[in-house]
């Protein structure tokens, strides 16, 4: 049986880490907060990629510590105001986020395009050719992608540590910070209340990291290159796109 898109008029939606929604409209949100929603796919009735959350006509919604890769999008804000903080959204399509929605501490890993009002201590890390428009924020992290409203153009080194053979590895492990990432200690306070845990389970303290990890870094199990390495990846990569190489 498919499982329907869930609509929910307040309160909070906790999902167990890792249950995919297979088949499903998503998450219609109205009011409240939907969180630890680590959605690997999710697709409507006829398996075509839709939004993770939709948030209709809400007033401060959160969409917070939530998982997402290769949907249409992570989020869409329809009429809504709220926050969106501490997720990862890998390899999503295009998204928009306009007035009214503050957006801080999200990894973005791979998106096509986005498009965000306001937006705080983001990790933009994104494909060549992809265009992030930031209005107004500061403190993000901009990689292989044009540079946003307020923050760096940096590798945020990621530890890499999935490598999809250790047995108890899991892929969202992948976006966490390196004890060598440029986005340790570098954000701002974004909000009033900037939560008590990220993504990851770490606590929110004085410290602020961009993205959504907000601990210490962990030991990279893979290799980093260097910035010197990492300029001629970036233009090796800018090159084969022009080209239309794969």
């Amino acid at each position: 049986e498919k499982l329907r898109s869930m609509s929910v008029d307040s309160g909070i939606i906790i999902y167990t880490p890792m249950i995919p929604i297979p088949n499903s409209g998503g998450v219609q949100l109205y009011d409240g907060t939907v969180s630890n929603a680590q959605n690997i796919f999710v697709h409507d009735y006829d398996g075509t990629p839709v939004a993770v959350v939709k948030v209709n006509n809400s007033k401060d919604a959160v969409v917070e510590k939530m998982f997402s890769t290769f949907n249409e999008s992570f989020v869409n804000f329809a009429g809504s105001t709220g926050k969106v903080r501490y997720n990862v959204s890998d390899n999503d399509g295009a998204g928009s986020i306009g007035e009214g929605v503050l957006v801080y501490n999200n990894t973005f890993v791979n998106a096509s395009s986005l498009e965000i009002s306001t937006a705080y201590n983001n990790i933009f890390s994104m494909l060549i050719g992809s265009k992030v428009k930031v209005a107004d924020g500061d403190a993000n992290c901009y990689y292989w992608t044009s540079k946003g409203k307020g923050g760096f153009k940096k590798n945020p080194k990621f530890a890499n540590a999935f490598d999809g053979s250790t047995e108890g590895q899991d892929p969202i492990d992948n976006y966490r910070l390196s004890t060598i990432s440029p986005c340790l200690g570098k954000g701002v306070k974004a909000d009033d209340d900037m939560g008590t845990t990220d993504f990851y389970g770490n606590a929110i303290g004085e410290t602020i990291n961009v993205g959504a990890d907000q601990g210490a870094g962990v030991e990279a199990t893979r290799e980093i290159p260097s910035d010197f390495v990492d300029f001629f990846n970036y233009i090796f990569a800018v090159i084969k796109n022009f080209l239309g190489i794969k």
